[in-house]
């Protein structure tokens, strides 16, 4: 709604300490002030510096108030770990088909290149509204 979302070498080690609140945040504690882009927060001790606010009804993964970039170091962890998962948005004109078939021939290179950690191991794209509203969709009458 507000300012940006996080720029690519945000989440490198080094790299300035950024923050996007959600619009409950920006609302509640910083009284829907425009100014509050630019300006530093301490989060766990650290100044981050906030670059945007979600805009309302915003709200994934459930009743977070701040986002900043993982900073993930591949380097530093074991091939085998299984615990996160993956938020994307499709480049424009890829069907999720086209999607789930270059995933999946990646996840078959890797298979081959790491079968040690790799094997039997695959990648389901799901959209998001799928996920989210799951099988309360008729429920609902979400379209």
């Amino acid at each position: 709604m507000l300012g940006r979302l996080f720029m690519p070498g945000e989440d490198q080690r080094g790299a300035d300490s950024v923050a996007v609140l959600s619009y409950n945040l920006w609302k509640n504690r910083f009284n829907s002030d425009p100014d509050v882009i630019g300006k530093p927060i301490a989060l766990d001790g650290r100044l981050h510096t906030v670059v945007g606010v979600m805009p309302q009804g915003f709200n994934y993964p459930e009743n977070i108030e701040v986002w900043r970039p993982l900073g993930w170091d591949p380097a530093q962890h074991n091939r085998g770990a299984r615990f996160m998962e993956s938020v994307a948005r499709l480049a424009p004109g890829v069907t999720i088909e086209q999607a789930q078939a270059d995933m999946s021939a990646l996840s078959r290179r890797f298979e081959q290149e790491y079968p040690r950690t790799s094997v039997d191991w695959g990648v389901t794209l799901i959209p998001l509204r799928n996920e989210i509203v799951g099988n309360f969709r008729i429920a609902l009458r979400y379209e």
